[in-house]
């Protein structure tokens, strides 16, 4: 007697799997395969996509990590601090500016797939 597969998940799915789901939403079709569209359904609706840092505007912090790596800049120049720190300090903001705009794609794909399933 076999066992039933236990239900997919998101981190389940191939990643070709995924951009696919996000493509088709994007263009307001839902994915054919009924398994992947629950694990999708489940994926964009997660409660971490309703909290609170979530409902900012995706450009939040993007921006933010854009103002801050300037003023590190400005700050670090007029105090004249060594180098390595400016360095160290605009890595920092650089990689808050990639995590922020990944942050912000990734809401606009579970929304997309959300409004499609919302759907009848």
């Amino acid at each position: 007697m076999t066992t039933p597969a236990a239900p997919l998940t998101w981190a389940d799915l191939p990643t070709a799997t995924r951009v696919e789901v996000v493509r088709l939403a994007g263009r307001g079709e839902a994915h054919p395969d009924p398994a992947v569209r629950r694990a999708a359904h489940e994926w964009a609706t997660m409660p971490s996509w309703s909290s609170r840092a979530n409902r900012l505007p995706g450009w939040t912090l993007p921006a933010a990590a854009a103002v801050l790596g300037v003023l590190l800049v400005v700050v670090g120049l007029a105090v004249a601090a060594p180098w390595p720190m400016i360095v160290v300090l605009v890595a920092a903001a650089v990689v808050a500016l990639v995590l922020g705009l990944l942050g912000a794609n990734a809401r606009s794909s579970a929304a997309a797939v959300r409004a499609v399933a919302d759907r009848p």
